[in-house]
């Protein structure tokens, strides 16, 4: 965890600024032991470079989201799944070269300094953005609530000689960010997830979060129209606690949160959306 940014963030859902309390281990700038204090809040700890921010547990979670904390499911989630699985969906090659062409043209430049991958996972999108930023002095935080993927999300972005990419340990449901402090915000395949009232809250905290005419980045499915796919998703919706909505609906949720539809690309039914902040005025 870099010192810089751990001061960029706060307890979930805001506050005063967190502040590094103590270092147990440090190796090349990042505590990877230790811990940081809220004045709101008290203590959390820093473990494996990950800060912590849910150390009594997650809380409610859906049957969906309760097989991302098995450490089997994140050895496993970039291969075989997350390499297949949008040409498995979308019924079109769409390997994650494509999806990364697809958001480098929807994101054109990157602006600004502290981005946020939410529902991180192993960070594909974060340690796809970090570079991008680095030149420029940006940070990227990759969130999830995960523990087994921020660990293999850590490993991976160490390999790669990843320098700009912090891992935090929280909810999007209560993001660890004062109001407007957000450049920009990338999510692949997570929304979905949230499940019917928690995208409603997650989305309303990357609008709170995010600064005035900040930019979003969402890779989402759309509910299909008949057929398999529709068999499909009904089959894993109930018991997985997962959404589908049309891009309409899609997009009225994100209009709701105050996020403005700038642009979106649709391929069978995986969607990929780029929402700005409405502009306080």
């Amino acid at each position: 965890m870099r010192p810089s940014v751990l001061e960029q963030l706060t307890a979930p859902g805001g506050g005063s600024p967190l502040a590094l309390a103590s270092i147990a281990e440090e190796h090349d700038g990042d505590v990877v032991h230790g811990a940081a204090y809220s004045v709101e809040r008290g203590l959390f700890p820093i473990r494996d470079g990950i800060l912590d921010l849910l150390p009594g547990g997650v809380g409610p979670r859906t049957p969906g989201q309760l097989t991302n904390e098995l450490g089997i499911v994140a050895r496993g989630y970039e291969w075989p799944w997350r390499v297949n699985s949008l040409s498995l969906l979308s019924h079109e090659w769409l390997p994650f070269r494509r999806e990364r062409a697809i958001f480098d043209q929807l994101l054109g430049r990157v602006e600004g300094t502290l981005w946020l991958d939410l529902a991180a996972s192993t960070a594909l999108y974060g340690r796809w953005l970090a570079p991008r930023m680095l030149a420029q002095g940006g940070e990227v935080v990759s969130l999830d609530f995960a523990w087994p993927m921020l660990r293999r999300a850590r490993q991976a972005a160490r390999a790669e000689g990843q320098k700009n990419l912090s891992f935090v340990r929280a909810r999007a449901e209560g993001l660890p960010f004062a109001s407007g402090t957000l450049d920009g915000v990338v999510c692949g395949g997570s929304l979905n997830e949230f499940g019917g009232a928690g995208v409603v809250a997650a989305l309303q905290e990357v609008a709170r979060a995010l600064r005035p005419g900040g930019t979003a980045l969402f890779m989402h499915l759309l509910a299909a129209g008949g057929g398999l796919d529709a068999a499909f998703q009904r089959y894993v919706a109930r018991p997985g606690g997962v959404a589908f909505w049309s891009r309409a609906e899609t997009d009225s949720l994100f209009q709701g949160a105050g996020l403005q539809v700038e642009e979106s690309r649709d391929i069978g039914v995986v969607g990929f959306t780029r929402v700005m902040k409405v502009r306080d005025d």
